[in-house]
């Protein structure tokens, strides 16, 4: 389960969610479009600091990074992912 509010991207892409609840100590990388809470396609879990992400352009330099280290032919080819609005989830 993860905090709320939560941040989350979608890179269509890479068909990869990322996924990051403020307080949560940990980006998690999931196959697929992902909306839910669960862990469902977990790639990755990404040790990030645990205070959460201040704003949008905090969470999408984290996934930048992710896919630079991970997917550096994605990366190379597309650059960085644009930051999009704001990725957040009100708590329901």
């Amino acid at each position: 389960m993860v905090s709320l509010p939560l941040a989350r991207s979608y890179v269509h892409g890479l068909d990869l969610t990322f996924r990051w609840g403020r307080g949560d100590g940990f980006l998690d990388v999931l196959r697929g479009c992902q909306d839910g809470y669960e862990l469902t396609g977990l790639v990755e879990r990404v040790r990030v600091d645990s205070r959460g992400w201040v704003d949008t352009a905090e969470v999408y330099r984290v996934v930048n990074a992710w896919i630079a280290r991970n997917r550096p032919q994605w990366h190379s080819t597309y650059g960085h992912v644009p930051l999009k609005g704001v990725p957040a989830v009100k708590q329901p």
